[in-house]
């Protein structure tokens, strides 16, 4: 567990004053992407010289040498470049399936709670008092927090900050973290199903029918083909 906080500790004191956390949900997976930009001298050489992998599960097996990665745990894919500053930037990215959100090590030790459930379709997301983020982390300003959410699922309620159709926002700041909380219920829309199931209905009854209309055309090919030829016959007797 220590090695947890350090290595999270340093992924939020590289931010200098705050971190952007997107997540993406579709039906096929929740994706993380956090993005770290320096602000300052001091930020851009930490992010340059910063090199710990981060592990994406709490509960993984970490090395007694975290700076190495264990090809038996799953890290976060990391990508570094510059922006439009000339500040040093680092981005980690993470696509989990479903059911194994609720093992995401980033989130269970920055927040005092989090509860994930996804049952027949159905969403749920709560995440209460980033206590453990900023007292951990005395440099850390705000966490911004934007939520995508694809077309297959309804927002049945939230407690977002703001929202702009499909996206959810929320801001974890000093003066609000201990009161601080995201909820979040998804529901999957009974119209997704069906109209792939109605696509695939569709497209088979396509199939049927050319297969239907080219045997037709056989038959009738034949049965001309078998007239002609008898009287054909007929007039050569």
């Amino acid at each position: 567990m220590k090695k947890f906080f350090l290595i999270l500790g340093t992924l939020f004191l590289l931010s200098g004053c705050s971190v952007n956390y997107e997540v993406n949900i579709d039906k096929e997976f929740i994706s993380d992407n956090i993005n770290v930009v320096g602000s300052n001298a001091t930020d851009n050489n930490k992010i340059l010289n910063y090199s710990e992998p981060v592990p994406v599960f709490e509960d993984s097996i970490l090395p007694e040498d975290p700076s190495v990665k264990d090809p038996n745990v799953e890290y976060f894919t990391e990508t570094r470049s510059q922006d439009n500053l000339g500040n040093n930037q680092v981005n980690l990215k993470y696509s989990f399936k479903h059911d194994d959100y609720i093992r995401n090590m980033i989130i269970r030790l920055s927040a005092s709670t989090f509860d994930y459930n996804n049952t027949d379709g159905a969403i749920k997301i709560n995440v209460k008092n980033f206590i453990k983020a900023y007292y951990a982390y005395d440099n850390l300003e705000n966490i911004n927090i934007k939520v995508n959410v694809s077309n297959d699922y309804e927002i049945l309620s939230s407690n977002a900050t703001s929202q702009n159709g499909n996206v959810l926002n929320w801001q974890v700041t000093k003066d609000n973290y201990q009161d601080s909380s995201i909820s979040l219920e998804l529901k999957e829309k009974e119209n997704s199903t069906q109209s792939n199931s109605a696509k695939d209905e569709n497209s088979n009854f396509k199939t049927y029918l050319t297969v239907f209309i080219g045997l037709l055309v056989f038959g009738v090919a034949l049965v001309v083909i078998f007239v002609i030829n008898n009287k054909l016959q007929n007039r050569d007797k």
